[in-house]
């Protein structure tokens, strides 16, 4: 081979590796831009506790948003629903807050990596009140390297049942998302199944 082939070729072969390596590092910068951009982009929310075995129940529509480690929940409708405390007994619920709490799955259940502030719903609410908390927006800051695939929400009620014949009672309920933010996984469709059999349970943080 002539000096110039050799130069020739080993510019090709060169130019070759110079093509992969930009092909490769192309890829890497597509998949990290994708993920980036599912984050920020607004991702269908839904959870509900309509027909579960609850005190409380809450019903959500909306959409979700993560940026920089703070998840923005914007609640197109959610309407809270109080159930009543026991059969036989109308005992009101007073002090009705409600919070967004983020969480990943572990071992079957449900682990609260963040929590947004407490958004008051009602002073008092009696058997059958209904609060409509349309447009709401709810912020969860999360610890930062969170895979997003992860992580689902959780809306959890609290007030103070004073209930007949009894000291006042801390009431704490939840309504779940089966679904995962960003995409589906095995964790979400164990979730899921869990909360069909039970919901207090499956929906258990």
């Amino acid at each position: 081979m002539s000096h110039a082939g050799g130069l020739t070729h080993a510019f090709g072969v060169t130019a070759r590796r110079g093509s992969r390596s930009l092909a490769i590092i192309a890829l890497v910068a597509s998949v990290l831009l994708t993920a980036g951009c599912a984050g920020r982009r607004p991702n269908p929310l839904l959870a509900t506790s309509v027909g579960a075995p609850v005190h409380v129940s809450g019903d959500f529509v909306g959409t979700v948003t993560l940026d920089a480690d703070v998840l923005t929940l914007q609640l197109e409708r959610a309407r809270v629903r109080y159930l009543g405390w026991a059969a036989g007994d109308a005992a009101a619920v007073e002090g009705v807050t409600l919070r967004a709490v983020v969480a990943a799955d572990s071992s079957g259940r449900g682990i609260p990596l963040g929590v947004s502030s407490a958004l008051p719903v009602a002073e008092v609410m009696r058997v059958g009140d209904v609060r409509t908390l349309d447009g709401t927006v709810l912020v969860v800051p999360i610890p930062p390297g969170q895979p997003a695939r992860d992580l689902w929400i959780a809306f959890q009620f609290r007030g103070t049942v004073h209930a007949r014949d009894r000291e006042p009672v801390l009431l704490i309920a939840y309504a779940c998302s089966a679904q995962n933010l960003i995409g589906s996984s095995k964790s979400a469709k164990a979730r899921a199944s869990r909360m069909r059999a039970s919901y207090t349970v499956g929906c258990a943080l």
